[in-house]
């Protein structure tokens, strides 16, 4: 089962800097629009896309000095931050990535990597109680119609992650105040969505019940593939057992019979000399 919580990083990276998911232009209908024109956005940061994802150590400088003259023209779109953050990360910063993410997290428009990010940051360090406020204010937002997101495609995702979240929490996570607290919150999380984006955390939900069911058939696989191997290893010293009581025996009979044999000689070369 993929972790809920650990979607690592770098597959944020592969996912918003290969597949081109950070320059989405699709505005969520019911929306209001994005507040800067998204040509003027996607212009400003294709650039600082190929920056972070070159990963050289000056990338984080280079987009700190581009966020401060773009803030004006971008509106100082989220993105910009979130890229700041990854280049950072790639360069091993993490205290110095929060940070910068956290710069994004309270823009009007909520892009849901920068908060998948800080909320993973909250369960890692096992700040539960945080992370399921994160989480409920993740589903309120979810179901604003006046909350502006940078694409539908966002805020499905983010109720996918929500479900498979609230399965995290509830059992894999294995604390039991952050269980109680989460069964407690999800029925808050599910009032405050539409049907449309219930039915994606639902099938967040989903995902991971059945990657757990596929993790425990492998589990059970593996311990009776070595539960065989154990049984065949004990057969197999068994039988070296058997064989090495055996070569004894033969050679307790070998070492009698020639005991015998020389005996028998020596009575017979005393008959003679006595003769």
């Amino acid at each position: 089962m993929q972790h809920p919580v650990k979607r690592t990083v770098f597959s944020l990276i592969l996912a918003c800097l290969c597949s081109g998911r950070l320059l989405a232009d699709e505005v969520v209908s019911p929306s209001p629009a994005l507040p800067v024109d998204q040509v003027q956005i996607e212009a400003a940061l294709r650039p600082l896309v190929k920056i972070a994802s070159q990963g050289d150590k000056s990338a984080p400088e280079q987009i700190a000095s581009q966020i401060k003259s773009l803030a004006g023209k971008t509106g100082n779109d989220p993105r910009l931050h979130y890229l700041h953050g990854l280049a950072l990360l790639k360069n091993f910063r993490h205290a110095e990535a929060i940070t910068a993410m956290q710069a994004g997290a309270d823009h009007k428009v909520y892009y849901f990597p920068i908060h998948h990010f800080l909320i993973y940051e909250q369960v890692r360090e096992k700040k539960y109680e945080a992370a399921i406020e994160s989480l409920v204010d993740l589903s309120a937002r979810i179901g604003d119609p006046g909350q502006v997101w940078t694409s539908e495609v966002d805020r499905l995702d983010a109720a996918r992650w929500l479900g498979r979240m609230v399965v995290f929490l509830s059992g894999p996570c294995g604390d039991q105040v952050a269980a109680k607290l989460i069964s407690q919150a999800e029925p808050v999380m599910r009032s405050q969505m539409p049907e449309v984006y219930q039915g994606a955390m639902e099938e967040g939900a989903t995902e991971v019940h059945a990657e757990h069911r596929a993790l425990q058939v492998q589990l059970l696989s593996k311990v009776d593939e070595s539960a065989a191997k154990k049984a065949g290893l004990l057969k197999e010293n068994e039988q070296k057992k058997l064989d090495l009581e055996t070569r004894k025996k033969e050679l307790s009979t070998y070492e009698r019979e020639k005991a015998a044999v020389q005996e028998g000689a020596n009575n017979h070369w005393l008959f003679l000399v006595h003769r």
